[in-house]
């Protein structure tokens, strides 16, 4: 468990995409690349944060919860990787967790993010398994879904197929308890 104390974590570079397709052990990018308990009262700032799978201020992926947690000033990138001939990956960005598994991420903000990704994007967490409430989006929290027709490996045109939210990008609606603020929703350049 970490109690942030109401700190304030900033000036970072998060890059764990090393072009290896397929190796796990260099995915979920982060202030906490994967964990599990509890994150709280914590505010980062000013990073940069770079992988293809799993990746949020806070968290790449959490299995527990998040509480009273802000990020400001980030920008989050998850880039699909060539796994052989077929490209996968670029998914699960969020402004607080990447991935959440189980749990909760509550009473957490973002404000001047912005994610580029290729599917699974939300204001607050990529995809969720669990409950994401009582969150709010700021202004400039930017989405953009990469289109470039060189790796849509499966051939989206909108918004709703790369699984955009404005606070969780792939989850079940009945856990979006709460949540306010909207995302701005841009689609990247085609090949």
């Amino acid at each position: 468990n970490f109690d942030g104390g109401n700190f304030t974590i900033s000036n970072f570079k998060v890059d764990t995409f090393d072009g290896i397709a397929g190796d796990d052990t260099n995915k979920g990018a982060g202030l906490f690349g994967a964990v599990s308990g509890t994150i709280s009262n914590l505010k980062v700032t000013d990073a940069t944060i770079v992988t293809a799978h799993w990746a949020g201020a806070i968290a790449g992926v959490i299995q527990g919860t998040v509480e009273n947690c802000s990020a400001e000033d980030i920008t989050i990138t998850c880039l699909p990787e060539l796994i052989g001939t077929e490209w996968d990956n670029g998914d699960k960005a969020g402004s607080i967790v990447g991935y959440l598994g189980s749990g909760t991420v509550t009473g957490c903000s973002a404000k001047n993010v912005d994610i580029t990704c290729y599917r699974d994007m939300g204001g607050i967490v990529g995809c969720s398994d669990g409950t994401v409430t009582n969150n709010t989006v700021g202004e400039n929290v930017s989405i953009t879904y990469d289109n470039d027709e060189t790796r849509n490996y499966n051939n989206y045109t909108s918004a709703a197929q790369h699984n955009i939210g404005d606070y969780i990008g792939r989850g079940a609606d009945e856990n979006d308890i709460g949540n306010t603020g909207t995302a701005i929703y841009v689609r990247g350049e085609t090949a």
